[in-house]
């Protein structure tokens, strides 16, 4: 268990990921100041997220400014996942539901989520030779007995090696699991 414990202790506990991701995107936020949550047109709901974006990205990336159209690109495929663009646009130009600053958060939550996903890929791909089978079979096995208190008894008769070929959805579920249940971390 010694791999499953080291991967879950270390890179992927909730206060590592919270200091190595979510501040950062959370302070670029923060940073952000919005004039109104209210924008008179189309271009200028398009400006304020280009705006945003270029902000967001300099702030966590330490980057520099990239062209209008990949940062416009960026902010409405985040929007796009947060509910639709259309809904971003309407928020923005109403003012309901928090209005822009809605808008921004959405954003925020976009880079935070994406960030979040290439984190775990980072870690799983730094710790778990995939082109091992005994590695990929011995780190199921270890979230085997992890689980195996907490599972339908069905789940005993599952083999390790059956598990292998999807153990990073195995480990993904597990973690976002455990994420969002902070007060099951310790076991």
């Amino acid at each position: 268990m010694a791999r499953l414990e080291d991967i879950m202790r270390h890179h992927l506990h909730p206060k590592t990921v919270i200091d190595k991701i979510d501040v950062l995107h959370d302070t670029a936020r923060g940073k952000y100041p919005l004039k109104s949550t209210i924008v008179p047109s189309h271009s200028a709901f398009e400006k304020e997220i280009i705006n945003y974006t270029d902000h967001h990205m300099k702030e966590v990336f330490n980057g520099s400014t990239l062209p209008p159209d990949i940062l416009l690109g960026k902010a409405q495929n985040y929007l796009e996942h947060a509910g639709g663009i259309k809904q971003a646009i309407f928020l923005g130009l109403s003012g309901q539901d928090g209005g822009m600053g809605t808008v921004l958060n959405n954003i925020a939550e976009g880079f935070r989520e994406e960030a979040r996903k290439s984190y775990f890929e980072y870690v799983i791909n730094s710790y778990v030779d995939p082109l091992s089978f005994d590695d990929v079979v011995e780190l199921m096995r270890d979230l085997k007995e992890k689980l195996i208190d907490f599972s339908p008894p069905a789940f005993a008769y599952v083999q390790p090696e059956a598990m292998a070929a999807d153990y990073r959805d195995y480990i993904r579920q597990y973690y976002y699991t455990l994420a969002q249940h902070k007060h099951l971390w310790k076991y």
